[in-house]
């Protein structure tokens, strides 16, 4: 979502139409899914595999099953307790990490 500016002319459309807001830009599935990736995995906690399957009706094990298989075998990544979380050594990795949730052609499929 992109807000009117300046603000001067934000707060007219607010007052006008009661939302000040210049454009909404809709986000895709397969956005929504990198995005989960990209911010569960910075956290402690990780990505819930129960979550990920409830939220987006798909197994996170079946969609990104060869980059969890890598990504496991450098180090990188645990799945443990239901969750995906970067190891210690993973953390300096994380760009890399983060990179191999982005989804190509290939994966698109598995969305319809």
């Amino acid at each position: 979502m992109i807000n009117i500016r300046p603000h001067p002319q934000y707060v007219q459309a607010a007052i006008d139409t009661g939302k000040p807001v210049l454009h909404v830009e809709e986000i895709g599935l397969k956005e929504r899914i990198e995005e989960e990736m990209f911010l569960g995995l910075r956290k402690s906690g990780g990505v819930s595999l129960d979550q990920f399957e409830r939220k987006y009706q798909l197994k996170m094990e079946t969609l990104y099953k060869e980059e969890l298989i890598t990504l496991q075998q450098r180090g990188w990544v645990i799945i443990d307790e239901g969750f995906i979380r970067l190891t210690e050594e993973g953390k300096p990795f994380g760009n890399e990490v983060f990179q191999a949730f982005l989804m190509d052609s290939n994966k698109l499929e598995f969305l319809h």
